[in-house]
């Protein structure tokens, strides 16, 4: 069987239909780059794979594993086998036939009969290759873009869950919200052996009647900014009892009715409270009195 062989290729690439339908057009594509270097005087492809794939828009790998293909069903006939190191040289079966019309078509080795099965067009190849370069450019920058918007989602999804600090999540709604509170104003997270603690503090908070803006005022007064010294916040526990405080005087409008603290009584009962003993005393005394 001849090789394949013109009297001249220049300025295109040969893509033949029927390798495209049985292998797929990467496959395709090596067999037209390798045929383009077997129409040396020798008929005979010495090019490396790096070149070879080169040619085909492909890595030297990705052309190395579709030149085995090739040569297993003998398109190829690789005159090196055993050669290690170095380009192998590879020589055109002639199984696939490229005619002075441009026909292409298979020389059936076993029948010996061949079947025209296509018409190589090099315009209408040039233009599939590059539109499928476009394609591939395209859907390139698409997988970069759905990365982002990916990436992004994910930061927002965590904004909108506010997983600001770690072991969140194990908190209840109620003391969560409290919690978030306390972090915000004292810039404290906890650690695992901590997260007891913050719970049993937050429980604590609830069964008190403690709602966030109490907290905020405690923490404003451990600065000092309520006036006093401030003292030190060293866990959610050290706010407990001026929160307390601040929760009872909100509930009762001046005082804190839990743990010993009383309402403060309104202007006017006090100022009648005190008439009355004021009356009682510059009384004028009499004999009855004496």
């Amino acid at each position: 069987m001849s090789k394949t062989i013109l009297t001249q290729v220049d300025g295109f690439t040969p893509l033949p239909d029927l390798l495209v339908t049985k292998y797929g057009q990467i496959t395709a594509t090596v067999w037209g780059a390798a045929w383009r270097f077997c129409q040396m005087e020798d008929g005979i492809c010495r090019a490396s794979m790096e070149k070879i794939g080169k040619r085909a828009g492909v890595s030297r790998q990705t052309a190395q594993k579709h030149m085995d293909i090739l040569t297993r069903d003998g398109f190829f006939e690789d005159t090196t086998p055993n050669l290690k190191n170095k380009p192998h040289i590879y020589k055109d079966t002639g199984k696939v036939s490229m005619y002075n019309r441009f026909g292409i078509g298979v020389n059936e080795i076993d029948s010996g009969v061949k079947q025209i099965d296509s018409h190589c067009q090099p315009d209408r190849h040039e233009d599939s290759i590059k539109k499928d370069n476009k394609k591939d450019i395209i859907e390139s920058a698409n997988k970069k873009v759905d990365a982002i918007l990916e990436q992004e989602r994910k930061h927002q999804e965590k904004l909108a869950n506010r997983e600001t600090w770690p072991h969140r999540e194990k908190f209840p709604e109620p003391i969560r919200e409290m919690l978030d509170v306390f972090v915000k104003c004292t810039g404290m997270r906890p650690a695992k052996k901590d997260v007891m603690d913050w719970m049993s503090t937050g429980q604590d908070w609830l069964d008190l009647g403690i709602i966030s803006v109490d907290l905020e005022k405690a923490y404003q007064k451990s600065r000092g900014d309520e006036g006093g010294g401030g003292f030190v916040v060293g866990r959610p526990g050290s706010l407990t009892n001026t929160a307390n405080m601040f929760a009872g005087e909100r509930r009762t409008g001046g005082g804190k009715t839990k743990r010993g603290w009383t309402p403060i009584p309104d202007v006017n009962d006090t100022m009648k409270m005190l008439e009355e003993k004021w009356s009682k005393h510059d009384k004028p005394r009499t004999k009855e009195t004496v």
